[in-house]
């Protein structure tokens, strides 16, 4: 707080974009179309809007590992926009519980910017192909930011 009990200019700019959450439960059926079915964490936030991805937990219970581990993705769109956040191979092929926390890519390359897409959803798939014979659904809990495009 300034000295006459105002917030700063930057506080007021900060609230505008508040975290988030979400739970997505993925079923099993939808996991293993995950290549060519990308899920939707959440929705696009509109004309004049872009979703931030802050960080996003994704978990499986024990069950029979992935014959085909792929690598999981976050995404703007669909599995073809912009990479924000991804879990390396070694998490779905593991048939005792996981948990992984996926960290926002705070760049595609230097220096540490992303260009937001506005109107877009944020999405999961996974990468290179489908995942096969898993027996187990996935949990994802994901923490973002809706911000104005323009201002």
């Amino acid at each position: 707080m300034s000295p006459e009990g105002q917030l700063p200019a930057q506080a007021i700019i900060d609230a505008v974009g508040d975290v988030r959450s979400r739970e997505v439960l993925i079923s099993n059926a939808q996991l293993l179309a995950l290549f060519a079915t990308p899920i939707s964490l959440v929705p696009a936030p509109g004309a004049g809007y872009a979703l931030i991805l802050e960080d996003a937990q994704v978990y499986h219970a024990a069950g029979t590992g992935a014959t085909q581990d792929r690598v999981l993705k976050i995404t703007y769109t669909d599995g073809s926009g912009t990479d924000l956040g991804a879990v390396t191979t070694g998490f779905l092929n593991q048939a005792t519980a996981q948990h992984r926390l996926i960290k926002s890519y705070r760049a595609t390359s230097t220096p540490s910017d992303i260009n937001p897409t506005a109107n877009a959803a944020l999405v999961i798939s996974a990468v290179t192909g489908e995942v096969t014979v898993a027996d187990f659904t996935l949990k994802v809990r994901i923490r973002y930011r809706v911000v104005a495009t323009a201002w």
